[in-house]
């Protein structure tokens, strides 16, 4: 904590509000090997990924309780982040989600070039997502998913996606 004052050090706290979609991308690592979900795809690659290897972009939970664990994982995670930014005396601090990054990243960065003091530069991202946002279309038994966690209360929130038009029925 003397380090964190002496020097002014900053705090940006990226974190993944989406439990379901958090657990999506955990799933296709931890279950199904595919590494693609944590670098992401070179831009203009996605299309033609997942026309040449659909099982790596469309595919089915097959252990509803390891999602459910994985779900767990990124509640807590975000927890252990409360409990970190909570630890030290930091007298800056910027919270950014990855929902925030992926729908304006331009304006998220400009918001941590701020942040840190120095002057926002635009650059293409040289990646894109490799998995789809719309639970529905990546997960392709989600109606079996949603049925498993509907009695989670705490999974409730996150299993109805009103943008992406996917929803429990």
């Amino acid at each position: 904590s003397e380090l964190v004052r002496k020097y002014n050090t900053r705090f940006i706290r990226q974190d993944r509000t989406d439990l379901l979609k958090g657990a999506i991308g955990l799933y296709s690592i931890r279950a199904r090997f595919d590494r693609s979900a944590v670098a992401g795809l070179e831009k203009g690659e996605a299309v033609t990924h997942c026309a040449l290897h659909p099982e790596h972009c469309y595919f089915d939970i097959e252990n509803v309780r390891f999602f459910a664990y994985l779900m767990h994982m990124v509640k807590d995670g975000i927890r252990q982040l409360d409990d970190f930014a909570d630890l030290l005396p930091w007298k800056c601090q910027l919270n950014v989600t990855y929902e925030e990054y992926m729908h304006d990243k331009d304006e998220t960065m400009r918001r941590i070039s701020d942040f840190i003091g120095v002057e926002y530069e635009e650059h293409e991202s040289s990646f894109e997502k490799a998995l789809s946002d719309n639970p529905c279309e990546t997960v392709t038994n989600y109606q079996h998913v949603c049925a498993q966690l509907w009695g989670c209360e705490q999974f409730q929130p996150f299993l109805d996606n009103e943008e992406q038009g996917c929803y429990c029925l």
